[in-house]
């Protein structure tokens, strides 16, 4: 017997009012309703229940405020939680800003060429530190709140590997965010003296690069983190926009470390030129200056080339300019390092090199590292240039009236076809694309959109008859005014009307005229096919007696008379009878 839920006179229907009833909770307050009416629009009166009499102080009331506010906490939290999914954007762009930060380092040196000596940018060196310590704190709260410390991808349930990967994840949070370059410049440079400053300073130039490639890790991490769940078109954008990012950064370190090593080349030239002349070469530091050195800058001439002399290589550019000068402006530096670096990455040619080990091995890193980053970005740019073309291929498809008319599974295959061929191509084809279909998904496309042109023309049809035919029907748009069937010419064709205006023109043997709107159900025309499809010979075909112009734009499937003769060949039967009937009494 079935249950009627809103009649309680059976007994299951009692049975479930009273189950409803019981299971509430004992403290609740039940509260007297009455109904109101009212009236909205269109005159229907509208019944509503209203507490009459609602409790005061009740218990209810309370604990809805008090879910109310816990709600509204949890809210909070999870918006203010620095471990939480939409915080990932945020603290990646203080990841970057502070991985950009770091080549910055390479320009507290300056070469005072008055004195010939080091000078220590302690302003900038200070703003550095600041700046650093102010990431290194986000970084720190971003580790403490990090809701998963590991990405942990392992196949299968291998703790041991899962641990491992957590581990890893760990190390390599703390060595990101070590304050190396901070400690070195406020505990150990103070304290140096003679070379030791500059060992000192080569010290600070490995440190830097080698924590590149933790906190490059920890970025890399950072923004899967903050792309993952997202759509295909944003990840690819992300994907561009985070290739050129790092592009960017990479040409501006190493621009600020040819800055460095220029300068490190130029000590290198001081301190032979002092073995030669006899002067002190003890320390190089402006604040440690000691004994006249005016004969360095004939020893050492940085304005002028003279590989006799000091053969500078790569770096001569730089001197040459004054950009290492300490009186040029530290924005002057950046931007005329930073465009060096673009400049040589995307042209991966740099100025003739000397014998200098540290000079060769810094122009082959860098021309390796350019051509993989330009690859990289371009490779990028051409699957969002991709995604792209296919996003808007599938908004045409999408447009199309054919794809509106199909039902929403057919639909569902339709976007998946088109997900897994996709292409950028420019000359895009949407009815290409239809009769490009898998076999089956083409079968029900065409079976769907033909269903009402079938039932006009044939009143019963083998099944694979059927599909044997829908294989051999395309999709053919044609534009207002084109002549589908031409007067006293062979019919060559047979015509399906999917969507679409067509219309005859009165004739000496024929007068109708006929029109069909894509609102109704199908027309067809070339029907003179029908009758002779099975005694068609080679190069003999029926006469139209009419000319059909397309009205309006037409799309239309379309069966050559020679697929049409052997496909009905092809399903005679012993007999010679087609395994169908023709609706001839409706033809036009």
């Amino acid at each position: 017997m079935p249950v009627d839920p809103i009649n309680p006179n059976t007994s299951n229907g009692w049975m479930q009012l009273w189950h409803d009833t019981t299971i509430a909770p004992s403290h609740v307050q039940i509260v007297e309703l009455e109904e109101s009416s009212t009236t909205v629009g269109n005159g229907t009166a509208c019944v509503s229940s209203v507490p009459r009499n609602p409790p005061r102080n009740s218990f209810s009331a309370r604990g809805h405020q008090l879910i109310n506010n816990q709600n509204y906490c949890q809210k909070l939290k999870k918006i203010l939680n620095p471990g939480g999914p939409h915080w990932n954007w945020f603290f990646l762009g203080v990841y970057v800003l502070s991985i950009s930060l770091d080549s910055s380092f390479f320009y507290i040196l300056s070469i005072d060429g008055c004195s010939e000596c080091l000078a220590l940018v302690k302003n900038l060196a200070f703003a550095l530190v600041v700046f650093r310590s102010l990431f290194d704190i986000f970084h720190v709260i971003y580790v403490i709140f990090e809701s998963d410390n590991a990405d942990v991808d392992v196949p299968g349930n291998n703790s041991w590997a899962i641990n491992a990967r957590k581990y890893l994840h760990c190390i390599n949070a703390i060595l990101s965010i070590l304050p190396i370059p901070l400690g070195l410049l406020f505990v150990v440079v103070p304290k140096m003296r003679g070379l030791e400053f500059e060992v000192a300073m080569s010290w600070l130039k490995y440190l830097v690069l080698a924590q590149y490639v933790p906190r490059t890790i920890r970025t890399y991490q950072l923004f899967k983190r903050a792309t993952n769940g997202a759509g295909v078109y944003a990840v690819t954008l992300a994907n561009a926009a985070f290739s050129f990012l790092v592009f960017l950064i990479v040409s501006h370190g190493f621009g600020a470390l040819r800055y460095f090593i220029a300068i490190e080349r130029v000590t290198v030239c001081w301190r032979q030129a002092c073995k030669s002349s006899g002067c002190i070469h003890d320390s190089f530091l402006c604040d440690q200056y000691l004994g006249d050195r005016r004969i360095l800058n004939t020893l050492c001439p940085i304005k002028i080339r003279d590989p006799t002399v000091f053969n500078f290589g790569m770096f001569h550019d730089a001197l040459q300019t004054g950009i290492v000068e300490v009186t040029t402006n530290f924005h002057q530096k950046f931007l005329y390092c930073f465009q060096w670096g673009i400049r040589s990455l995307c042209s991966a040619k740099n100025c003739g090199t000397s014998v200098y080990f540290s000079e060769s091995l810094f122009s082959l890193v860098m021309t390796i590292t350019g051509v993989a980053l330009i690859s990289s970005l371009f490779e990028n740019v051409k699957y969002y240039y991709k995604e792209i073309s296919a996003k808007m291929q599938m908004q045409e498809i999408e447009k199309c009236r054919l794809f509106q008319m199909l039902c929403d599974d057919l639909q569902q295959e339709v976007r998946n076809y088109h997900q897994t061929v996709r292409q950028a191509t420019e000359d895009f084809n949407v009815y290409q694309f239809f009769n490009e279909l898998p076999r089956g998904t083409n079968r029900k496309f065409k079976l769907q959109l033909c269903s009402p042109v079938l039932e006009k023309v044939f009143d019963r049809i083998d099944e694979h008859f059927l599909n044997a035919m829908l294989d051999l029907l395309k999709l053919v748009p044609y534009t207002e005014r084109s002549i589908l069937v031409h007067e006293g010419s062979g019919v060559e064709k047979m015509f399906f009307i999917v969507r679409g205006k067509i219309w005859s023109e009165p004739t000496t043997i024929r007068t109708t005229t006929f029109s069909f709107n894509a609102s109704n159900d199908g027309h067809f025309c070339g029907e003179e096919l029908l009758p002779r499809a099975s005694v068609l010979q080679l190069g003999g075909l029926p006469i139209s007696t009419r000319t059909v112009i397309a009205h309006t734009p037409v799309e239309a499937f379309v069966i050559e008379a020679d697929d049409w003769k052997q496909l009905v060949n092809s399903f005679m039967l012993p007999d010679d009878q087609l395994p169908y009937i023709f609706r001839l009494t409706q033809k036009i």
